[in-house]
């Protein structure tokens, strides 16, 4: 699907991502422009889909105009309870012995 011209701007500029910070998982070859297309895009949301020029592996990237974080429940995204204590003793005790960095912490699932 090719982006109408109100959205071409966007569309450019996200292609233009994934070819500077992306990589084929596969074999980390690096993405062109024309390795990667807009599949979906609705309001604030695109769907595009990369396809190694080596390997032939394809990746779907979900990407939004603005922080998804934006789009959960509430002003400022779900509403949590407040952290206690023992939260706060409990991440202190973890990141106390962790010895990876932000995206092993992230990756951690």
């Amino acid at each position: 699907m090719r982006a109408d011209e109100s959205s071409a701007g966007t569309a450019i500029d996200l292609i233009g991502f994934v070819t500077r910070h992306l990589a084929c998982a596969q074999c980390h070859t690096a993405y062109t422009p024309s390795d990667v297309h807009v599949t979906q895009h609705e309001r604030d949301e695109w769907l595009l889909l990369a396809t190694c020029p080596t390997c032939s592996a394809q990746r779907t990237i979900t990407a939004y105009d603005g922080p998804p974080y934006l789009r959960l429940d509430g002003p400022y995204g779900p509403l949590l309870p407040p952290l206690t204590p023992l939260d706060v003793a409990e991440w202190r005790a973890f990141l106390s012995r962790f010895t990876g960095d932000m995206i092993d912490l992230l990756a951690e699932g």
